[in-house]
């Protein structure tokens, strides 16, 4: 069966507009997330790093007699990891207040990094505490501005 030229293109072109059609489609599927979807994925993300570095920084109010200058230094260590979380989570988060835990962790660093090497955990643990109390204020508050 042969078709006249211009009810040849007419079909060509509705097939072609209708694949196409159905290729855009096929692309718009429920596994697409909606900007709100993703900010909520975003913020539980923090959410989640927060909580991290919450425990990280608890593990420097649990020292010991048997715990060294260098678990709190590993310690410091892994709170500076999840800081780096923590900051890669909360771009585009605006109300996330990571700036107050950054200075809270760069006042604990120092704090460490000046215990002398006959100090010990006990001691350091006392040396310490303003600065890892003013961290948890400052996880606390990055939490709450975030709603965890």
């Amino acid at each position: 069966m042969t078709f006249p030229r211009s009810l040849s293109r007419r079909l060509s072109v509705t097939v072609a507009a209708a694949g196409a059609a159905a290729l855009l489609l096929g692309g718009c599927s429920d596994d697409d997330s909606t900007p709100k979807e993703e900010a909520s994925k975003s913020a539980q993300a923090l959410c989640d790093s927060l909580g991290d570095l919450k425990e990280d920084t608890a593990d420097l109010t649990t020292l010991d007699s048997d715990s060294t200058l260098d678990d709190i230094k590993d310690a410091r260590e892994d709170i500076a990891e999840d800081l780096k979380d923590i900051n890669n989570d909360a771009q585009g988060i605006g109300n996330a207040k990571t700036d107050a835990i950054s200075n809270a962790y760069d006042d604990l660093k120092k704090a460490i990094d000046g215990l002398g090497g006959d100090t010990t955990a006990s001691e350091a643990a006392q040396k310490i505490q303003p600065q890892v109390e003013q961290l948890n204020k400052a996880i606390v508050a990055s939490q709450a501005s975030v709603r965890c």
